[in-house]
């Protein structure tokens, strides 16, 4: 024991000199992020957010833009207020989203209406903060406002708004939702990070994740990441809610506790492998605060047998990425929910197959000043899949699944385009998919709906993929921008969205047809408004 607590202390304060934590998120979108990958060199970055020294570095070139005026130097090309010392330094960086926009629903003129302010900065070699203040109001289009409202909370709150969190306010459709973010890194080594946050960690390569995925509302987490020879090994507690249930005595909601395992495995120089575990446990149910699921190196899905299967939740993933030499890249994750050997291979239909996979490639060419990227990505969800007996231990967080943003039961393709040019930028998102949703007075659950008890399933065998009631949706996003100011992003906009759906039942609160949105404004392309969700 000694040795090994030697050692252990040995690595974590090795290296104190080692590169500057610095400014630890990259400042672009991660699609972006594969602009400045290495093609040739092993990387970590199947966990987002990224930190700084795993990145080389190399942010997209924007033009400097010549002036006469100081004011329209710092407008256009320098940071708002930055400050970088040997020993600390930090960043104020602005958070605007200012849209108006225009559909053919019921609703009319809409408009999103977000300011905010981010700070990012460190002290000394070894300690960062990063943190982000939103306030928000927003009319969104009718389809968007019913899927956000579906998500209300058991004491009043009118929605749920993804990436965002709960709304405080709804005037005549007008929500109106604050949001924070923000953690503080301690980097001892190369070796180790520690990190505390509140946020929404994704892990995948993709526009989307079938693991752990950012469309929901930020939660507190703790994270130990630990990188040695072609490893890099995450652990991870987080504290989530369940907003259907609150406790009347201290008027807050219902609290349940996350644990994850990320090994990220670099094989060779453009091949990695990661190996997910996740789970999900209340300590209500009668086990109470179980500190087994606090050990970082213990496999949960034996814990969760050994210690009874109705208190916990556990979830299995594995993911892979391929680095080709022409500058694109393959990737996939499968998700494993619960599986019953002989009735996987034997019995597909059977109810308790609760898996799903992505496939996707991506691809990044340069053609003189011109980058473009281009995506096309296949998710699909079996039924039942993030579903549990103990609805409170589902794989959900605020109303929402925390892994892809339509839950379960769905087949889902897209195809994602992104051009620069110097300051200039176009953008092209067209998603197609089917989802099974539950029928207007049925009690039974076709499952999709990840926060309905799995027992009240309409069937145990024939079960399809996907099934229930089937919704269709085609959508096309065509957008263009012009950045003002690279170092924080601000951006001229403008798009329009198309949106077609089906439904095969008709259910009250899924609107249906062909629908136009025009839409433009003033943005920080710092984060992002999903438009492509569907109830």
């Amino acid at each position: 024991m000694k040795k090994f607590l030697s050692l252990f202390f040995g690595l974590l304060f090795t290296g104190l000199s080692a590169q500057n934590t610095g400014l630890t998120d990259v400042n672009v979108p991660r699609h972006e992020v594969d602009f400045v990958i290495s093609d040739t060199l092993r990387d970590y970055t199947g966990l987002y957010p990224y930190d700084q020294d795993l990145l080389p570095g190399h942010l997209p070139v924007y033009y400097h833009l010549q002036t006469r005026s100081r004011f329209l130097d710092y407008l256009l090309n320098r940071p708002l207020w930055e400050i970088n010392r040997k020993d600390y330094g930090f960043r104020v960086l602005p958070l605007l989203w200012l849209e108006a926009g225009k559909t053919n629903d019921s609703i009319g003129n809409t408009f999103i209406n977000t300011r905010g302010v981010r700070v990012d900065g460190y002290v000394g070699s070894q300690v960062a903060f990063h943190t982000e203040i939103y306030e928000n109001q927003a009319l969104f289009p009718a389809y968007m406002y019913g899927i956000f409202t579906a998500k209300r909370t058991s004491n009043g709150f009118p929605a749920v708004v993804p990436g965002m969190g709960i709304a405080k306010q709804d005037k005549g459709g007008v929500l109106d939702f604050p949001s924070v973010r923000g953690h503080v890194t301690y980097k001892p080594s190369r070796f180790f990070l520690f990190r505390l946050g509140h946020g929404t960690p994704f892990v995948g390569y993709g526009r989307y994740s079938l693991l752990l995925g950012e469309d929901i509302p930020p939660y507190g987490y703790f994270r130990i990441e630990s990188r040695f020879w072609h490893l890099r090994y995450t652990v991870m507690w987080a504290v989530l809610q369940d907003v259907r249930l609150t406790n009347p005595a201290q008027g807050v909601y219902h609290d349940k506790y996350m644990a994850t395992h990320l090994l990220d495995w670099a094989v060779v120089p453009r091949f990695n492998i990661g190996l997910f575990e996740n789970v999900i446990w209340d300590p209500s149910l009668g086990r109470g605060f179980d500190p087994n699921f606090l050990n970082p190196v213990i496999f949960f899905k034996t814990l969760e047998f050994q210690s009874g299967t109705k208190t916990a939740n556990t979830l299995l993933g594995l993911q892979a990425r391929y680095k080709s030499p022409w500058k694109t890249h393959f990737y996939a994750q499968f998700v494993l929910d619960e599986m019953t050997v002989s009735k996987f291979f034997g019995q597909p239909g059977y109810w308790g197959n609760k898996y799903g996979f992505q496939l996707g490639v991506k691809s990044r060419q340069r053609w003189g000043n011109h980058r473009l990227f281009v995506r096309a990505e296949y998710n699909a969800v079996r039924p039942f899949t993030y579903s549990h007996h103990r609805v409170r231990i589902n794989y959900g967080h605020d109303n929402w699944p925390l892994a892809h943003p339509w839950g379960a039961n769905f087949r889902q393709w897209l195809m994602e385009l992104h051009w620069n040019s110097g300051r200039w930028g176009a953008n092209a998102l067209w998603t197609g998919g089917v989802k099974g949703l539950d029928y207007a007075g049925d009690p039974k659950t076709y499952g999709g709906d990840i926060y309905r008890d799995y027992e009240d399933r309409f069937a145990n065998t024939g079960v399809g993929w996907p099934a229930g009631n089937m919704f269709r949706l085609q959508s096309l996003e065509l957008s263009g921008q012009f950045t003002i100011n690279p170092h924080y992003r601000l951006q001229l906009f403008g798009g329009i969205l198309t949106r077609k759906t089906d439904i095969a039942s008709p259910l009250p609160e899924v609107e249906t047809g062909l629908h136009r949105w025009f839409f433009a404004g003033l943005r920080t392309e710092l984060f992002r408004y999903d438009r492509h969700l569907v109830p």
